[in-house]
């Protein structure tokens, strides 16, 4: 065999050679890479920002959130706060005890809430942080609070001054009263009254601004705004 055409062959072989130990390279690392990057796809997430923010929020976490349209999301769709045995006040008392004490009052009783109107209030209630018995969100009120302040309705005794500071507070809410109606918050928000006369001596304008920002009823009009409504404290004068 001539000797060019002998070189000719060898240049060839180790050309063929070569392509195929490439070949067997790429072939091996694909894989490999494809896993790594699976296994990075699915690791990421669990501890990326995105996860953490898209799952759901507890009751407890949501009245610590700064994420005011979270809360409003989450809040304006829960009915366990709703209106029942209006103006039992027995009944009432009753329905609350059987609540599990860990579980919350969530969402309005009785329109829509209102996303401005539940940032207005939220950060209105702020300036009562210091008094813990103030629920700081109208619309997320843990029971064992609710039951704290149901009971205060009934066991704190007011002197002559107080009970006229009570009662004119009352007349000086947007509702002319406790709540729009005689259902759970209607007692709950009187016993906080009580609880804010005897023992924080506060005025009663103060107690009915309290009282306007704990308005639960939903809607644009509650708050530190003005609504028609019937006096229905007037009408039934509460003990």
């Amino acid at each position: 065999m001539p000797k060019h055409r002998k070189n000719g062959i060898l240049v060839f072989l180790t050309l063929l050679t070569s392509i195929g130990v490439l070949y067997i390279a790429i072939v091996t690392v694909m894989p490999l890479g494809s896993t790594l990057s699976s296994t990075t796809r699915a690791v990421t997430p669990l501890g990326s920002p995105s996860s953490r923010t898209s799952m759901a929020m507890t009751p407890q976490e949501l009245l610590v959130s700064s994420a005011i349209q979270q809360r409003f999301t989450v809040l304006s769709k829960a009915s366990t706060d709703y209106c029942s045995n209006i103006g039992n006040r027995a009944a009432i008392s009753a329905d609350m005890a059987h609540m599990a004490q860990d579980s919350y009052l969530q969402g309005s009783c009785c329109s829509p809430m209102d996303r401005t109107q539940y940032e207005q209030q939220i950060h209105a209630l702020k300036a009562y942080a210091h008094i813990s018995q103030i629920p700081t969100d109208p619309y997320n009120v843990p029971v064992s609070l609710a039951k704290t302040l149901l009971q205060y309705d009934q066991s704190i005794q007011l002197s002559p001054a107080q009970q006229a500071t009570y009662h004119q507070a009352a007349s000086m809410t947007n509702d002319h009263g406790w709540c729009c109606c005689q259902c759970w918050a209607w007692y709950v928000h009187a016993g906080l009254a009580k609880y804010l006369i005897a023992t924080q001596h506060i005025s009663a304008a103060q107690v009915a601004a309290v009282i306007n920002e704990e308005d639960c009823c939903g809607g644009a009009l509650g708050g530190g705004t003005s609504r028609v409504t019937s006096n229905v404290y007037t009408r039934r004068a509460a003990s």
